[in-house]
């Protein structure tokens, strides 16, 4: 399977205006997404031969007998990708790089189809433009990822101003990632919300539609510090006939930490996820009727410190492992008036302290679940007695620990799951 990956940096010396190597990067992922928005099903690879000099991604490409033209996707030794624009490549076909003037003779067209990730790094500047994706076409093959670059870059129970943070400026129609694609996994990022007088002010918003497809939103910090808002969820689960899961991820100080709002029974998981300062609801699924309540699965997550409930109104197929610090878990398997011990939460670490009673042992094994949760927000693998929220109690402190991204293992989990095949 062919996988096209592009990269976005805010490390020093990189500005708007790359092509999305390692070596000239997106500065955005804004200009990441404008760029490559493409139909992923559709994209042809093929083998190559005689090939001269270096191919440009996102280059022009003209095809010499066809007469068609395309889209430099990837090009390595003898395997090049393309999207078509016109007409239909043959093998007869020498292909020309409009900008580059590179050459390569298709040998053979071998499949159709890519993925695609975006990977993100560097911290010299924040990424400032909020992001919509659109205008790709997915399915559960091929498919869209956005993640860290490496595990430096990643996301943990610790904020850590020295990583990649997406904190948008405002004037985006529903906050700072929203997702109107199908088959978008965004693993590993720090978000910061710090707008003012917006109507719409949330962290992630997933709402492609469609039967059957999928959105997993994994291991980010989410933080609200903004003002004046009227409406800010860390992530808003608002969409139909599509399945969402959402798992690992710190929430601090959104209106509603994670808001349920489908308009049918296609809500997929909502696991280990810790969520506090809510200035209302910390997970809210009290918007509509409870007839749409009944599909989501509702695992080990920590909730604390909401103003006005924990958990509102969160009706679950299946449930078990929720915390609170409040006097109820409303509709889900849990228990209630825990006290919980954090690392240093003054300091934005929530990590689960060593002392730590109402969280730690309470949660349940998740490796069989779709998706399967094997490690937690550090990418410490986790065991029994299983702990609830995103990040289990870990005798090294949460940036000195080295866990897997979501990567290859992850990304079969996933498979084998039947999220994506």
């Amino acid at each position: 399977m062919a996988e096209i990956v592009r990269y976005v940096s805010r490390a020093a010396g990189v500005s708007a205006g790359g092509d999305g190597t390692i070596g000239d990067p997106y500065f955005s992922l804004t200009e990441w997404e404008a760029a490559e928005q493409t139909d992923l099903t559709a994209i042809e690879n093929a083998t190559v031969s005689s090939v001269s000099g270096t191919f440009q991604m996102g280059e022009t490409l003209s095809f010499s007998s066809s007469g068609a033209t395309g889209v430099c996707k990837l090009q390595s030794g003898t395997d090049m990708s393309y999207s078509i624009t016109t007409g239909t490549p043959t093998t007869a076909d020498t292909i020309t790089g409009d900008s580059s003037t590179a050459t390569a003779d298709i040998d053979t067209i071998d499949s159709t189809g890519a993925t695609h990730v975006c990977k993100f790094l560097g911290a010299d500047s924040v990424d400032d433009s909020a992001l919509i994706i659109e205008g790709w076409t997915t399915n559960a093959t091929y498919f869209i990822t956005i993640e860290p670059e490496s595990d430096t870059d990643r996301a943990r129970s610790l904020w850590d101003s020295g990583k990649y943070t997406l904190s948008d400026t405002g004037a985006a129609s529903f906050g700072s990632i929203q997702i109107k694609e199908n088959n978008t996994v965004i693993d590993g990022m720090q978000i910061l919300k710090n707008t003012t007088s917006e109507y719409h002010a949330h962290g992630i918003r997933p709402e492609p539609t469609g039967s059957g497809n999928q959105c997993i939103i994994n291991n980010h910090f989410l933080r609200y510090t903004g003002s004046g808002n009227t409406s800010f969820y860390g992530i808003g689960v608002s969409s139909s006939t599509w399945d969402s899961h959402v798992f690992n991820n710190i929430i601090v100080g959104w209106k509603v930490g994670i808001l349920l709002k489908p308009t049918d029974d296609s809500i997929g998981s909502i696991f280990r996820n810790t969520i506090v300062d809510s200035t209302v609801d910390g997970i809210d699924g009290n918007n509509v009727g409870a007839t749409y309540f009944n599909r989501p699965d509702v695992y080990d997550n920590l909730v604390s410190n909401s103003t006005t409930n924990n958990y509102n109104g969160v009706r679950a197929t299946t449930s078990g492992g929720n915390v609170s610090d409040d006097a109820n878990v409303n509709f889900v398997t849990g228990s209630a008036n825990e006290t919980f011990t954090f690392v240093d939460a003054g300091n934005s670490d929530y990590t689960l302290a060593s002392g730590d009673t109402g969280a730690r042992g309470n949660g349940t094994d998740l490796s069989s679940d779709v998706p399967a949760v094997t490690t937690d927000i550090n990418g410490v693998t986790v065991a029994s007695p299983y702990d609830s929220g995103a990040a289990q109690y870990e005798a090294a402190p949460a940036g000195g620990v080295v866990g897997p991204l979501l990567d290859s293992a992850m990304t079969d989990t996933l498979i084998n799951g039947g999220l994506i095949t």
